[in-house]
């Protein structure tokens, strides 16, 4: 059985979704080298660093988390750090097209319904973003912006 729930990126929804049962966690919004952005309840931005994420997700890891922003790649740490067993994200030196996240989003949840685990739905969004005409229409190498892509920890059991 699948509940979705999309809520807006806010500390407080993340904290409700956990404390409800949350099993994957996906972000999708903005990410800076140091932080990722949620919203503040006002309109405005919160940056959420990753120590105080870590500290946020602890109490009840989901089991899988996707951090699809640019430079996520500290948030994945911090996430792995708070128990997260499965990390996606985006490497921490690279900005991300709206074409290669769709393309690998769409890709990964494909396969994660039909039953493949989180490594070969991994290597489908890869392959995905890869061999997307829009992702190189966008400008440069489709298979170097595939390379963006990384699940954490790179030494787990996926």
């Amino acid at each position: 059985r699948v509940k979705l729930d999309f809520r807006a990126a806010t500390t407080e929804a993340l904290q409700s979704a956990l404390t409800s049962g949350c099993r994957v966690l996906h972000y999708s919004g903005h990410g800076h080298p140091q932080c990722l952005t949620f919203e503040d309840g006002r309109g405005g931005l919160q940056p959420v660093p990753p120590s105080r994420l870590e500290a946020l997700v602890r109490p009840r890891p989901p089991a899988l988390a996707f951090v699809c922003a640019c430079h996520s790649e500290r948030a994945a740490h911090a996430l792995v750090k708070a128990g997260v067993r499965h990390v996606v994200a985006v490497s921490l030196d690279a900005p991300l097209l709206d074409a290669a996240a769709v393309a690998f989003t769409r890709a990964f949840y494909q396969a994660i319904a039909v039953g493949d685990g989180v490594k070969r739905a991994f290597d489908s969004g890869v392959a995905s973003v890869a061999a997307s005409p829009r992702v190189a229409g966008a400008g440069g190498d489709a298979a170097t912006k595939a390379d963006k892509f990384l699940l954490l920890p790179a030494d787990g059991d996926h």
